[in-house]
């Protein structure tokens, strides 16, 4: 499937450790293997197969203020927007106010890699150890592409529609409605609500004794400006007999800096 390239904001590591934000590149991808809370770990060379190998030595050149070094492992278009946006020069100035603050790993919750195409993506938290405030994690989405059978990264982005689409179905799991509220765009939370959905599913969550409720694997998204997909399979009350499937493709849409969810085809089916 291809996929399209905008250019798009996202925030990034300082949005978390020093206040900053960055510009970056967001793409598509397909996930051909799942894997839960993976963490991607040292012990790995540039030259290393797999795409997500590059994430850890990225953050850990991050860590030591190695430009060159993320330069080699980045794209040329994202290195000269980390360069616009002055993002190791301020990177420096906090590792000088704090200098034993340190990475530790990026932890994988999803990850997707299309060997035909070149293109990879991981989801996860990347994790970093502060003497004075603890263990900081920043999630994101990393977004690899292939060139000369050679991985680099090619954008990072906090808040993309993949964050978006999982943050709907952990707000169902925890029963966290108002969380849920706000990741639905207002006009398709009134439908639900006024078709009945909101009350059945708050009745059917507190009906559920069988501890999880519900899972969501993403198996495929596209963004094109300010609209994406997210196609993925939900697994409800994954733990009881009463367990099933369903298939479903969300539609988003980008309203300032948030994405929010516009529609689900595959359930809560609103009958015209």
């Amino acid at each position: 499937m291809r996929h399209t390239v905008k250019l798009v904001g996202l925030g990034f590591l300082l949005g978390l450790l020093a206040g900053y934000t960055l510009g970056g590149w967001i793409h598509g991808g397909r996930e051909e293997d799942k894997t839960a809370d993976l963490p991607v770990m040292s012990s790995i060379t540039v030259t290393s197969p797999s795409p997500f190998d590059v994430i850890y030595l990225f953050y850990k050149a991050v860590e030591e203020g190695n430009e060159e070094r993320v330069r080699e492992l980045v794209t040329p278009g994202f290195f000269e927007e980390l360069q616009k946006e002055r993002f190791l020069e301020e990177w420096r100035a906090r590792k000088n106010l704090e200098p034993e603050l340190r990475f530790v790993l990026f932890l994988v919750s999803d990850q997707g890699v299309d060997e035909e195409a070149g293109r990879a993506w991981a989801r996860g938290r990347a994790e970093w150890e502060s003497p004075r405030r603890g263990l900081l994690s920043t999630e994101e989405t990393v977004h690899l592409v292939r060139s000369y059978e050679t991985w680099r990264i090619e954008a990072i982005d906090r808040d993309s529609p993949l964050h978006a689409a999982n943050e709907m179905y952990q707000a169902i799991e925890q029963a966290d409605w108002s969380r849920l509220r706000a990741v639905l765009e207002p006009d398709y939370w009134r439908k639900l609500n006024a078709a009945g959905v909101i009350s059945a599913l708050k009745k059917d969550r507190r009906s559920s004794t069988s501890g999880v409720y519900v899972i969501f694997y993403i198996t495929d998204f596209a963004v094109s400006d300010n609209k994406a997909w997210v196609k993925g399979d939900v697994i409800w009350r994954p733990l009881s007999p009463a367990t099933y499937e369903t298939p479903v493709t969300l539609s988003l849409r980008k309203v300032g800096s948030r994405w929010l969810i516009t529609g689900i085809q595959g359930h809560w089916e609103i009958k015209k």
